[in-house]
């Protein structure tokens, strides 16, 4: 009894709005389903470090540093001496107590127990030149050591021009009595020539 027919401009107003909302609402879906769609990649998993090929550079490398170069004086092949390894290296396998060393760094000794290069058996026979380095922190503290010193025993050497910096040689040998102690060499026999060193003890 109270239907009123719409007019013209309602209906068309209507249908857009249905339209519009329609269309919105399929947009969104599309939308929604499109975003949602991401591709999972595979996490990029690195390399594992191989213990033994570690263990090979390691080897490598302190073989390396233990290697000496060798440079050519004159008619003499001179072994240069750059670390504390090349230092303890003296006397050991090619670097023989006959050869000739010459110091190429400066030598920076960690706090080990230092050896003596050359004993009454097997004196250094050989030469060693500063070059004008010095050699830092050198450490003997053995109560029971009899030789104390840089080079223990040479016979027939030629040691010279060495700078010791800051060594500590004093507490070594104090169970023992008749001692030869000396920063660069301790006991020098035959015509060894042992000259032109600058020692330096740690200041107190």
């Amino acid at each position: 009894m109270s239907f009123k027919k719409k007019s013209r401009l309602c209906i068309a107003i209507s249908t857009t709005l249905i339209f519009v909302m329609c269309f919105g609402a399929t947009a969104a879906g599309a939308y929604t389903k499109s975003d949602s769609k991401t591709v999972e990649r595979p996490l990029q998993q690195s390399k594992p470090v191989d213990r033994d090929d570690m263990t090979d550079v390691k080897s490598r490398s302190k073989k390396k540093n233990k290697k000496m170069e060798t440079l050519k004086i004159g008619n003499k092949i001179y072994y240069q001496v750059k670390n504390e390894t090349h230092l303890r290296s003296i006397g050991q396998g090619k670097y023989r107590l006959d050869k000739n060393y010459i110091q190429a760094a400066d030598i920076h000794m960690s706090t080990d127990e230092w050896i003596p290069t050359g004993t009454k058996n097997k004196p250094f026979t050989g030469s060693y030149r500063r070059n004008g380095f010095e050699i830092i922190g050198l450490t003997m503290t053995d109560p029971d050591a009899k030789i104390i010193g840089l080079f223990g025993v040479a016979d027939g050497a030629n040691i010279y021009n060495i700078t010791m910096r800051d060594y500590d040689i004093q507490s070594a040998g104090r169970n023992v009595t008749g001692k030869s102690i000396a920063p660069v060499l301790a006991l020098g026999l035959g015509d060894t020539r042992s000259y032109d060193h600058q020692v330096y003890p740690p200041k107190k």
